[in-house]
This record gives structure tokens, sequence and C-alpha cells, in this order.
């Protein structure tokens, strides 16, 4: 039966992320297809990889690592019809070989059983030896497992023997867990997820410690990055979190094929960049501890990168993450040596604003009133320095939650002034903050930092008494959609809630109809919505 006529895409790629959630490997899934829909066996494993012809056709060009080579999409084709159709092309070891890469599989698995006789023999030779080798390295009943990325971005997954790495190399998270993105449907599901995520994460960063991409597909990936970063400000993490995952993990897949030098830093850059990105959707979907392991293999991407704005913010991401933790001491130790990093860079940019104005807030945490007074004014000095130059930092650069605007920077002044008791001040801050948001450009709008200074301008009133002034900063936030109302919501809107139960508050019919209001008000159910 000719390949793509039954088992269409739709349901090829329902029952494969089916599969992959329960831990199947490639081999599997391929069998499967095979079972079900009669494809010849190189077709069923592209699909298995979720590759397009075109997309395999550039992916056997990459992993020649030759410029010169002219694969296209039309061989491909030719090669999975063999050898059921007129005009298919009888694929050679070599192809074969090629395509075994590709896929994340053995060549011997790409024909049929009762098809390897007509093949010439000189290639019968090749996969017969191909296969006793690979018999040596690999239990036979032991399945390759499915290359990272492989929901539509299989990358090159060959398996390297541990003299080739001189360290063990830790096998891959079962990537149902990664790739089964838009099937989690349920808050334990995408619990599961988040943290299967941080371990694939946590698992390269100790590989690393013991890895050519074209121009071209860098540049691709880099605007990706620049997409979702941007995009990550004005759309619910849960929407977007699969498409950092996958993007992540395809650059990940490169890393483990050992790119040459002077692309692997470019490399270790971006997926740092990536993994900051996705410790901040952890954070917002509730699960910081996953969020500090991605932070931290960013942190380790970029000195692997040399890349010293980078080290900085994630040891920035990281202070973020131990304040919403609760540990507020350790939160200043990371800004200490994120500082310390960033002061060898040559263009800063905003990470030296962003780092001050953590600073400030941490401090009026802890009591510290004259330091975060001093880390205002410091912020205040590293923007006006900002821009003085025409040179951009590459963070600011790619945008998004990698860089921090007048409006962030507005935001957390309030959040200072209201640790420090400075009620106006810190009114005005997040009204300051409010009118950026809403008054600048809709690619700049944050939602989630919109609905904190919404928060901080109710905390500033309630300070004063005003309670129909809180009410009506509120307002915006408790009638926010339900998948907007994300997890750092919950600390400030908890305190407002415990504020309004004071004595001073006591028989206020006002006072326990806000607080009922935020009692009721619950977060975003926590849903992967599509991939």
């Amino acid at each position: 039966m000719r390949p793509g006529k039954t088992g269409g895409k739709a349901e090829r790629d329902e029952l494969r992320t089916a599969m992959l959630a329960h831990g199947s490997s490639v081999e599997e899934v391929a069998e499967e297809f095979r079972a079900r829909w009669q494809f010849t066996p190189l077709a069923a494993y592209r699909y298995a990889a979720g590759l397009t012809q075109l997309q395999a056709a550039a992916r056997y060009n990459e992993a020649l690592g030759d410029d010169g080579a002219r694969v296209d999409a039309s061989l491909i084709s030719k090669l999975e019809q063999w050898p059921v159709a007129r005009g298919a092309k009888t694929p050679t070891a070599y192809n074969l070989a090629v395509l075994a890469v590709v896929y994340g599989t053995a060549p011997q698995r790409l024909v049929g059983r009762a098809d390897i006789d007509k093949l010439p023999r000189r290639d019968q030779l090749v996969l017969h030896t191909t296969h006793e080798t690979a018999a040596t390295t690999n239990s036979a009943d032991e399945p390759v497992v499915l290359p990272p990325g492989a929901t539509g971005n299989a990358h090159l997954a060959r398996r390297p023997s541990t003299d080739e790495t001189n360290v063990s190399r830790p096998r891959w998270r079962s990537t149902g867990q990664v790739s089964a993105l838009s099937d989690v449907r349920d808050e334990g599901a995408l619990d599961h997820l988040v943290q299967a995520a941080a371990e694939q994460s946590r698992d390269f960063a100790v590989w690393t410690e013991s890895s050519e991409v074209g121009r071209t597909t860098m540049d691709m990936y880099r605007s990706q990055l620049g997409e979702l970063s941007g995009l990550f400000l004005r759309e619910p993490a849960a929407v977007l979190f699969p498409r950092l995952v996958e993007l992540r993990t395809t650059m990940l897949g490169h890393l483990y094929a050992h790119q040459r030098l002077h692309r692997s830093r470019d490399l270790y850059a971006l997926t740092g960049m990536a993994c900051v990105v996705l410790a901040h959707a952890s954070h917002v979907l509730g699960d910081r501890s996953s969020g500090i392991t991605h932070a931290q293999l960013a942190q380790l991407c970029a000195q692997e990168a040399d890349h010293v704005e980078l080290q900085a913010w994630a040891l920035g991401t990281q202070a973020l993450l131990a304040e919403a933790a609760n540990r507020p001491l350790e939160a200043l130790r990371h800004l200490r040596d994120a500082s310390e990093e960033l002061a060898r860079s040559r263009v800063p940019g905003t990470a030296a604003v962003r780092l001050a104005s953590y600073e400030a807030r941490l401090a009026a945490r802890v009591g510290q009133h004259e330091r975060a007074r001093a880390a205002l004014a410091t912020a205040e000095h590293h923007r006006e320095r900002v821009g003085t130059t025409y040179e951009v930092a590459d963070l600011d650069d790619i945008g998004g939650i990698l860089s921090f605007p007048d409006a962030k920077q507005e935001f957390f002044a309030a959040e200072s002034n209201l640790l420090l008791g400075h009620y106006d001040s810190a009114e005005r801050d997040a009204l300051a903050a409010i009118d950026s948001y809403t008054g600048g450009p809709p690619e700049r709008s944050s939602y989630g930092d919109l609905a904190l200074a919404r928060i901080d301008v109710a905390a500033a009133r309630l300070a004063t008494n005003d309670l129909d002034g809180t009410r009506e900063a509120l307002q915006p936030v408790l009638t926010l959609p339900a998948n907007l109302r994300i997890e750092p919501l919950r600390s400030p809107l908890s305190t407002l809630a415990s504020a309004l139960t004071q004595h001073r508050f006591h028989g206020s019919h006002l006072a326990t109809t806000v607080r009922a209001a935020i009692d009721s008000y619950t977060l975003a159910p926590r849903e992967i919505i599509g991939s």
C-alpha cells in the first residue's frame, strides 16, 4: 500500500502523542503505524519522528555536515515508496545509515525483513555488519530512545559509546513526558510535565560538566526565541510552555551531537536564554523548584558560552525564585554574585537595572531600608546609561521577558516603596507602571505585571484606609480571565485579604465584600493548550 493514503496526519499525530505519553519508543510507534496503515518502514519511522518529507531531507543534509548535500523531499518520497511503487528508488546502506541518525533508530530497522533480499548484496552485507556491531554495544531488546524534540522536531539522535565521551551519558527521561504536550488536560498532568522538563535540564547539566548548526538555523532559533519571549508577556504560560520546551529540547539535541566550537557557544547561549524563559514559565505555573533547575542550567550554559550578561540574568532569575520561596537572604546572595558577574560586561543593558530593582525590593523585605533606597537610586542611574551607546545588549535584543523596560522598573519601585511604608510613592509608581503598560505598544504589555501593579495600588490605598480606592484598583484583577490568573498573584492577594480582617475594618460591609471577592478568587486552571 502506498504511504500516506491512509492514516492521515491528525490520526497519526493523535496516536503518536498517546503512545509517547505512555513511554513508547520510536520503534514501537513506527511498528504500530505499520501494523495499522501498512506504511513502508521508512515512511513509518518518519511519521513516528513527527517529520515532513521536507524536514527529513533538511535533517539528512544536516546530518552529513556537508554544505553541498542536495537531498530533497522528492528523494525522501521515492525512498519511502520502495519496494511497493513504480518509480521508487532503492535505498542504499548509506541512505539507511543517515536516515537512521535522523529518525533515532538503527539502519536495519528501516527495511522490512521480507525486503532485505531485494537490496544489492553489498548493501545487505553493510547492514548485517552494522547490526552485529550495534548488538555488541546495545542490548538487542533495548529500544533506541526517541530523539529529543521528536514531536515535529526529531534530531540527530546518534547514541555514542562511552569511549567517545569518556562519561556515561544520562538516558533522556521518558520522551513522552515532554513530547505529549497537547494532551495534558489536568493540573496533575501539568505538574508532571513541568517537572519532566526540569529533569531533562538537570540531566543535561550533569552531562555537560563531564557538544554544527548552520547560521541560518541559528538565526531561526534566535528569531523563535525572541517571539516566544515576547509572547510570554501577553499570553498564558500554559499556551507557550509546549513551544518553549520544544525549542529548548531541539537545541539540546544539537549540543548532545557535539557541535563544533564556533557554533556551540552561540547554541549554548540561546539554549540558556530559552531555559531562563522556561524558568519564568515554571514560576508562573506554580513550580518554583523546576524553575530553579532551568535557571541553574541557564547559568551553566552561560558559562559554556562565556556569556556574561546571560550568567548575570540567570543568577537574577534564581534570586527571583528564591525570594518567591521566602528565602530573601539566599536571593540577595544570588544578586551579589550576579552584580559581580555583570561588572565584567561591556554592554550590560537593562540587566543592570533589573538587578538593582530586585535588590531594592529584597532589601526592603528584610528591613534594610537604606540599602533599598540606595538600590532604587542605582536602578535610576543604570536606566540613564541604557541607550547611551549604539550597541544593544544581547538579551535586550531578544526582548520580551529577557529585557527590563521602564514599566517593569516602575512596578518594582512600587513594590519596594510599599515594603518601605512609602504608600504615596508606591501608589504613584504603580500607577505609572499601569500607564506605561496600558498606554505603550501592545507588544510590550505584560498582563502579569499589570495585575501585580494593580494589586500594589490596592495595597497602598488600603494602608491609608481607602476602601473604595482598594476595590476600584482590584476590580480588573478580580475579573481577569481564568487563564491569566497566574500563581504569583496568590501571595499579594492573600496579604490583602489578611489586612482586611484587621480590627480597624471591623464592621465595614465594604471590607467584608472585598475580602469575600478575594477569597472566592481562583487561580488559572493549569492546562496545557496545544503545542
